[in-house]
C-alpha cells in the first residue's frame, strides 16, 4: 500500500477535517515540519522508541547543532514540542515516570502526516511497482514475501534517503547494495535470519544509520569500516 493515502486530499483540509492539525503544522518551524512529516514513513499504529526516532532524525540531518548544546538534547526537545501538541498517544515512560520511552501517533494525525509528505514517503509490497512519477521518493518501506519477485522499479528512486527493507525470501542483498548510494538510514529485517552482511555495504558512502534485525552472523564485513559517515549501528540478534 502506498503511504500517500488515497482517502485524503487537500479538499479534506479545506472542508475542515484537518483544519486544527493544519494550524498546528503551519505553526511549526521548518525543522519540526520535517521531523513531523517523517512519521509518514512509519506504519500506522507503529510503536516507536524515542531514542531510535531521534537517531533517524539526526541521520537525515534534521537536527541543527547549537553552541554548547548536544544534538540529542535538541532532538529530545523537538520531540517534546511535538508531543505537547497532542500528536501522540499510548505513552510508556521510564520507572521514574519522567522520560517517555515509546508511544504511537494518533491515526488521524498519521493520515495528516501522509498527506503533508506528498510523494516523498511510500510503503510497497513485492507485487507492486513504483510509477515513473515516484522517482523522487525519499523514504521507502519495502516488504518482500517468500518466493516473491523483487520490484526492480525501485532502482529508479535515485534520491532515496531512508529504506526499511523487510523480506522473507532468498533475495541476494548484494544486488540491493549496488544501488541507493544516497541512503542515510537503512533498516534490514529478515523474518528468518540474516546470516551475513555483504561487502557491498561499503557502497552506502552517505549512510549514517544502520539497523540489522535478526542478524546471526558471527562478524561484520571489514568493508563496513569504509562507512565514514556512519554514526548509529544497531544490531538485534
Amino acid at each position: 500500500m502506498v503511504l500517500c493515502s488515497s482517502l485524503w486530499g487537500m479538499e479534506d483540509v479545506e472542508r475542515g477535517l484537518f483544519a486544527p492539525l493544519l494550524l498546528d503544522y503551519y505553526d511549526l518551524p521548518s525543522r519540526l515540519k520535517q521531523c513531523f512529516s517523517y512519521y509518514a514513513f512509519l506504519p500506522k499504529n507503529y510503536v516507536f522508541y524515542i531514542d531510535n526516532l531521534i537517531s533517524m532524525w539526526m541521520a537525515q540531518g534534521y537536527i541543527d547543532s547549537k553552541e554548547n548544546m548536544d544534538m540529542e538534547i535538541i532532538a529530545t526537545e523537538d520531540f517534546e514540542n511535538l508531543a505537547m501538541r497532542s500528536f501522540f498517544k499510548d505513552f510508556e515512560k521510564d520507572e521514574d515516570n519522567v522520560k517517555i520511552i515509546n508511544c504511537k501517533m494518533h491515526d488521524i494525525v498519521h493520515d495528516f502526516a501522509q498527506l503533508m509528505s506528498k510523494i516523498e514517503c511510500f510503503t510497497i509490497n513485492s507485487h507492486m511497482e513504483l510509477g515513473s512519477y515516484y522517482k523522487n521518493v525519499r523514504h521507502l518501506q519495502l516488504k518482500i514475501l517468500r518466493v516473491a519477485k523483487f520490484p526492480k522499479s525501485i532502482y529508479s528512486a535515485k534520491n532515496l534517503r531512508s529504506l526499511i527493507f523487510e523480506y522473507q525470501s532468498d533475495y541476494n542483498l548484494s544486488n540491493l547494495f549496488q544501488h541507493f548510494r544516497c541512503l542515510r538510514m537503512k533498516r534490514v529485517k529478515v523474518c528468518d535470519m540474516l546470516k551475513e552482511l555483504p561487502n557491498a555495504v561499503e557502497n552506502f558512502i552517505h549512510l549514517r544509520y544502520l539497523d540489522l534485525i535478526n542478524y546471526c552472523g558471527d562478524r561484520l564485513p571489514e568493508t563496513i569500516c569504509n562507512l565514514c559517515n556512519l554514526k548509529f549501528l544497531k544490531i538485534i540478534i
